[in-house]
């Protein structure tokens, strides 16, 4: 096991949490430290949960590389690699680790709890009397991350979704896959776009399936008729406060590479109309979540086509691509979001209204993830141009960064990011375009 840890970690007076975020959410890890030392009295550290080797600028103290995965590729090939899991898988690796599980034991000599700071807790099965866990139940995260359970819910709620059809099991879809005509199909439990995507013939239907993890293999599939000439995906941030209010926090556009999402761009292109629909198809969403007792942070991603109609797609009961930008724009309006986040778990009351979360921003921001055009890219050097913070403090400046060690080969995932401010939200496109360039040219050597 590859880690880095603070020599005098089980003896100081600093309190340790896990973080279960990749890189690219480093500034919500410091966020999150802010809040815990605020709320409790004592410093808080991060121990950054990583599942690739860090660049050097990454590779500061207390990280614990934990990809088994990763491990086996990376002998294999006699050098790091970047195979980055689903945070499903990450979620089940973390619970079930015995290395883990021993430094909880040696930290709880000088700590009543653990905390754990996940991007989702779907999957996150940990003793509650060791750990406790920053965001929403796990059973309840579990439940409404699977697509079928979402389909069912949104019909239940009469909220605009597209014509699906519900296959139980792989061998159901093998036997009817003779029928099935043009279709975008999902698995059970996928995020960013993988293990979805638009099939047209029986042969992807088939390449589809052998590449399916095997938390997928098992479960039930959602086969969707095609929602033809969209213009637009809007994805929503909201919260559900400990009393059950329903706070519509940011409101972006979706920045996609088919159906594979990279990242977002604010604001919004949608019309004031759509606005409206999406504020209170969000709320409705929130108002089930809270008769469930879910607290914390979810997301909704929309989709508006030329005719103007809009679906909702997809529900996301956990953190989403979009948590640190939308962090560091709500920071400008003077709101620490995860201040809210802990207040919310806490049970104490958030104070803040509606109506200045709804305010528009007077610049125009986009962040995105860097991915290279082809598996095997040989990371050639490490690279970083400001910080993240930078764009916000000083719009119309970006922040670019690779986050692993040179040498690594690319497997899957992504190896980079990229933040980018404006004055105007037709600006942002081309200076991304440049920032992609540039890092494509620094990294990879092309």
């Amino acid at each position: 096991m590859d880690y880095k840890l603070d020599d005098d970690i089980y003896t100081n007076n600093i309190e340790y949490f896990f973080s279960l975020h990749g890189p690219r959410f480093e500034y919500m890890n410091k966020a999150m430290a802010a809040s815990l030392k605020k709320t409790h009295g004592k410093e808080f550290r991060p121990i950054r949960i990583l599942n690739a080797w860090p660049s050097e600028t990454y590779d500061y103290p207390n990280y614990i590389v934990l990809n088994a995965q990763g491990y086996k590729l990376a002998e294999e090939l006699s050098r790091p690699v970047v195979f980055l899991p689903e945070y499903e898988d990450v979620n089940a690796e973390f619970s079930h680790s015995t290395f883990i599980s021993e430094l909880a034991t040696s930290l709880l000599e000088k700590q009543y709890t653990i905390f754990v700071y996940p991007f989702t807790t779907a999957f996150l099965e940990l003793p509650v009397d060791r750990f406790t866990i920053l965001g929403p139940r796990s059973d309840i995260a579990k439940e409404l991350d699977n697509k079928v359970n979402q389909l069912n819910l949104f019909k239940e709620l009469g909220l605009p979704c597209n014509n699906v059809r519900i296959y139980k099991n792989e061998d159901e879809l093998l036997r009817l896959k003779d029928q099935i005509t043009p279709c975008f199909i999902s698995a059970a439990y996928t995020s960013g776009g993988g293990e979805s995507g638009l099939i047209y013939s029986v042969e992807m239907l088939d390449e589809f399936l052998a590449k399916l993890r095997p938390i997928n293999k098992e479960g039930a599939f959602v086969v969707a008729d095609i929602f033809a000439d969209i213009v637009l995906a809007p994805n929503v941030s909201a919260l559900v406060t400990n009393t059950g209010t329903t706070l519509t926090l940011v409101l972006s556009d979706q920045i996609l590479h088919g159906n594979r999402y990279l990242g977002n761009i604010y604001p919004t292109k949608a019309s004031p109309k759509h606005v409206q629909q999406i504020y209170e198809l969000t709320q409705k969403v929130g108002n089930y979540l809270a008769g469930r007792n879910f607290k914390g942070l979810f997301g909704c991603d929309f989709l508006i086509n030329k005719a103007g109609d809009i679906v909702i797609v997809d529900l996301n009961p956990r953190h989403q691509g979009g948590y640190a930008c939308n962090g560091l724009a709500l920071a400008t309006m003077g709101i620490s979001l995860t201040d809210i986040e802990l207040a919310t778990l806490n049970n104490q009351p958030v104070t803040i209204r509606q109506e200045d979360l709804s305010k528009q921003l007077d610049f125009a921001w986009s962040h995105s993830k860097v991915v290279p055009a082809e598996r095997g890219q040989e990371v050639l050097s490490e690279f970083q141009e400001n910080t993240i913070q930078m764009p916000f403090s000083t719009i119309g400046t970006r922040f670019i960064t690779e986050f692993y060690k040179k040498g690594s080969v690319f497997v899957d995932g992504y190896i980079g990011y990229q933040v980018h401010t404006a004055q105007k939200r037709n600006e942002i496109e081309s200076v991304m375009l440049q920032g992609r360039e540039k890092f494509d040219a620094e990294v990879l050597g092309l």
